[in-house]
């Protein structure tokens, strides 16, 4: 399982806040610790919605990253770093479905949730992989995939990574 800390902080905010990349995963919960303590859950509200939105797609139980940026941002944005952070993010089934093609693994309804979390605290800021899977198996290949994918991932968007 991944787990790693990166020094680029100010980059992985300016990417994570500001930027694109994220933003076809699915936010599961933010909690954002400043002057008070924001709680975000990403779990879509379907009621708000019409009948023919995209929000009401039953294999999505989640915002988007992009839809809550915005408020993220304007709880961090300032002259000071928040005092914590934790973010749990997920794969989108969009995204998952080119997961599962690249690293050829054939049965999709064996994963529940690809998962990246993010926490910050005391100045360090810790990036982590997980995985939910529907079976008990002792088969690792969807972790080592999920945590090369997140690798190749921040290297493209030039953050380093520093691991145990």
């Amino acid at each position: 399982m991944l787990a790693a800390t990166t020094t680029d902080i100010k980059a992985f905010m300016n990417h994570f806040l500001t930027g694109t990349e994220f933003d076809r995963f699915l936010l599961c919960e933010a909690s954002i610790k400043t002057g008070a303590t924001y709680i975000i859950d990403g779990h879509i509200n379907k009621e708000f919605y019409d009948t023919d939105d995209e929000h009401m797609d039953p294999r999505r139980i989640y915002q988007y990253w992009s839809a809550c940026r915005p408020v993220a941002f304007q709880i961090i944005k300032g002259s000071r770093p928040p005092l914590a952070m934790k973010i749990v993010l997920m794969l989108a089934p969009e995204q998952m479905k080119d997961f599962l093609q690249k690293y050829h693994i054939l049965i999709p309804e064996q994963i529940a949730g690809l998962y990246l979390n993010i926490r910050y605290e005391h100045g360090t800021l810790n990036l982590s992989a997980g995985t939910a899977l529907t079976i008990f198996t002792l088969d690792k290949t969807v972790e080592h995939m999920w945590d090369e994918m997140l690798s190749q991932f921040f290297q493209q968007i030039g953050i380093t990574l520093m691991t145990d």
